[in-house]
């Protein structure tokens, strides 16, 4: 069986169980034909050692002392961490450092490399190259905006792009875009879609049920350019009119405190429910619980929320954005809206409270997904399809 070491910046752990959870179920595919181990970093409050993840074989990397290891891991990752507080730039240089030993110490024991996100792929690029390992950098959402705005990132994705085998985006819109900007690898550059659980698509018995309430669900990092706040605000705007419609909010990161306030002055106490980081099997609990999924983000890589909802027949409200719009336009049971549009998120919302009143309105979804024949498995072929091909 062959060894893949799979570097990443974020992923579940005990401390936060959401974070990185499409970066784990694709490890988890992997694990099914190869041997894995996953490298990620370290979490304040996390334990220490390396242990075993349902699966892959998780090993924490330690880059500073655990009190102060707050740079990645938490909800929005490393580019919230440096957002809320500059000075967690100075955990850098320890974190590249604490990744380079541990791959210095196994990758000769491995026969591939995947490597999610541009900085992981630049961590890798020069062992990979030197110990002539076949790698594939995996590019999400924020790689993309990064490209556009940071010089540093673009110089990191060069060295990713010339010590891997394929650049993997997970959207068709962001292809294009990296494609466009970097013509000269093109021929590296490919689009490997996200997968979904295949146990979703079994078809079973709805947990909600008709309780006079009409229950959105937002699952997403609490950062600004996912536009939680939006959502809000329409939910402010309809609230005396819709008295059973309520918000439940699943995720954590640096907007928490802000959202919570906003909360307040809209009066909206009463209405919104925010869980906080949960695990991944109790996620899936909260789309069954919910009449409606909803995303207002003004740009994603390929939402791995809008596919699982789609899989458990949960009817969507998504912003026409990229990454959310190539999934929705042919979705049979979804409403997209302008992003930035309030009264357009508001009649968004009010049509499908209305549909929503047949309790079978969603299950179209799930039969739409199923026909794309969207697996983690069939994501992980793809991978290993890459890896075995010789040159």
């Amino acid at each position: 069986m062959s060894k893949v070491l799979v570097i990443s910046t974020s992923y579940p752990t005990a401390k936060n169980p959401s974070a990185g959870a499409f970066v784990a179920n694709l490890a988890k595919a992997l694990s099914k034909k190869h041997q894995v181990k996953v490298l990620a970093p370290s979490l304040k409050g996390e334990a220490r050692q390396s242990h075993e993840n349902d699966g892959p074989e998780l090993v924490l990397v330690r880059y500073a002392p655990n009190s102060l290891e707050v740079l990645a891991q938490n909800g929005g990752g490393i580019p919230a961490a440096l957002k809320k507080n500059r000075l967690v730039a100075l955990l850098v240089p320890g974190l590249i450092l604490g990744f380079f030993i541990q791959i210095l110490r196994r990758i000769h024991q491995v026969d591939f490399i995947q490597a999610n996100w541009i900085v992981s792929g630049f961590i890798v690029a020069v062992p990979a190259m030197l110990y002539q390992k076949p790698l594939i950098t995996t590019l999400h959402g924020e790689d993309v905006r990064k490209l556009k705005s940071s010089v540093l990132y673009r110089v990191m994705f060069l060295l990713a792009c010339r010590a891997s085998r394929k650049i993997v985006c997970v959207g068709e819109e962001m292809c294009t875009k990296v494609i466009a900007e970097f013509p000269r690898y093109s021929s590296k550059i490919v689009y490997i879609p996200n997968g979904v659980d295949k146990h979703l698509f079994l078809p079973r018995q709805k947990s909600r049920e008709i309780r006079g309430e009409f229950r959105i669900l937002m699952v997403s990092s609490l950062i600004e350019s996912k536009s939680i706040d939006h959502a809000l605000v329409a939910l402010a705007e309809i609230k005396d009119d819709y008295p059973g419609v309520m918000l439940d909010i699943v995720g954590a990161g640096p907007e928490m405190n802000k959202l919570i306030d906003c909360c307040e002055r809209l009066g909206l106490a009463d209405r919104v429910k925010f869980h906080g980081a949960i695990a991944q099997n109790e996620v899936y609990k909260q789309y069954l619980d919910s009449d409606v999924l909803l995303i207002c983000s003004k740009a994603e890589g390929r939402s791995s929320v809008v596919l699982e909802a789609l899989a458990l027949g949960v009817p969507v409200i998504g912003s026409r954005s990229e990454g959310i719009r190539e999934l929705l336009e042919d979705a049979p049971a979804s409403k997209m809206y302008q992003y930035g549009s309030i009264s357009g998120l508001v009649a968004a919302i009010k049509e499908m409270h209305s549909l929503c009143l047949n309790c079978e309105y969603g299950s179209e979804n799930r039969r739409y997904l199923e026909s794309l024949s969207l697996t983690w498995e069939s994501t992980a072929e793809k991978y290993t399809s890459i890896f075995l091909k010789k040159g």
